[in-house]
């Protein structure tokens, strides 16, 4: 019997296709929102603001030189105040605002927390659907938000004529919960993209914060980053792009290295400081690794959070291929860098060691 088995599993596992890794853009794919900044100093007052920017890959050549005609055709940007989270596929308990100041070229939408302010006014007029909101996402040490709903709930045992004020009382003390805790907003975009002819949509969200300023609490940052190759920087999130050339075929270490200001006091983590993740993006070629974190130590018991990418041998590797690296943190930020890498076709490369790869600046000839 269990030969049987062992075959139907052999079987199995023949006949299973081979599925791409995340981290390889083989069809139009939303790889994250960064938004600018990702926590909001906000008050009714001074309301502040966010930019959101759609990172959009498309591919390119396949190892037998195809190449899928695509093209970004439409961007559709929406807020909702109150979502019902992940495990409801982001679903918006009421209906979704939306974002009209957007650049299509830039890939960004930006958002004016006067209409956040606005939104809060307007919940007066939802009170009963965003009690019930709140009953179902209301944390049990959350004193301020636990009164107001008690005091909801005894508006129930009055007459109408003292049921609005007693309504209204309750939902006041509900906004001064929410100025003081402060609000997330998911930020929802579709995209439309054409591909060989066909239209299809792809949908992204984004989490951000508006928190009031108080003391003790620094609003977050999105976490400042460069790549290295050997060293030298290859792209960073301070307006840096270079070029990477590549020997075909060989596998070359890259390193991220983090600015001395990415790493920020997490004021919701008991005291601890944030910790960041990367995420590894290619058109061609394989990485290593799908992601590397502040959680990966290497033999030597030291931080390791570099990865390492192969080149497509040279008949299969195409004149251009795009990367990107996402670092992440766990309090919304988000940040990125893109570069191009080509081919080096170079005689070095036929002595040179596996990880060897020339760093051109931006626009320089190979």
């Amino acid at each position: 019997m269990w030969r049987i088995a062992l075959i139907a599993v052999l079987f199995v596992a023949a006949c299973a296709p081979e599925f791409s890794p995340s981290s390889f853009v083989d069809k139009p794919r939303i790889l994250g929102i960064v938004a600018n900044p990702p926590e909001v100093p906000f008050t009714q007052e001074n309301p502040g603001s966010v930019t959101l920017h759609v990172v959009v890959a498309m591919p390119g050549p396949d190892e037998t030189g195809n190449l899928q005609q695509t093209a970004l055709k439409d961007l559709e940007w929406a807020v909702c105040p109150m979502s019902l989270g992940a495990e409801a596929t982001f679903a918006c308990a009421v209906p979704e605002i939306p974002v009209l100041d957007t650049d299509f070229e830039a890939r960004t939408a930006t958002f004016d927390g006067q209409v956040l302010s606005t939104m809060i006014d307007f919940l007066a007029d939802s009170a009963a659907e965003y009690m019930e909101f709140i009953r179902g996402t209301i944390e049990q040490d959350d004193e301020c938000n636990n009164s107001a709903l008690a005091a909801w709930d005894k508006c129930s045992q009055y007459e109408a004529a003292q049921l609005k004020t007693c309504q209204d009382d309750a939902f006041a003390m509900f906004k001064v919960c929410l100025l003081e805790k402060g609000l997330e907003l998911m930020f929802h975009v579709t995209i439309t993209v054409e591909i060989d002819g066909q239209e299809l949509k792809r949908e992204g969200y984004k989490r951000v914060a508006f928190r009031a300023p108080k003391e003790g609490r620094v609003p977050n940052k999105n976490p400042g980053f460069e790549v290295l190759y050997d060293g030298q920087t290859v792209a960073s999130t301070e307006a840096v792009s270079n070029t990477l050339a590549v020997c075909p075929g060989k596998r070359i270490k890259l390193e991220p290295r983090l600015f001395d200001d990415a790493i920020e006091f997490n004021p919701d983590a008991g005291g601890d400081d944030e910790f960041v993740f990367f995420s590894w993006v290619v058109t061609s070629g394989r990485f290593r690794s799908i992601k590397t974190s502040m959680a990966s130590i290497g033999e030597d018991g030291a931080l390791e959070i570099s990865n390492e990418w192969t080149a497509w041998e040279l008949e299969a590797m195409p004149k251009q291929t795009t990367m990107w690296v996402f670092a992440r943190d766990d309090r919304l930020g988000v940040a990125f860098v893109t570069f191009p890498v080509v081919p080096l076709i170079d005689p070095v490369c036929d002595v040179a060691g596996p990880n060897y790869a020339v760093v051109r600046d931006a626009g320089e000839l190979p």
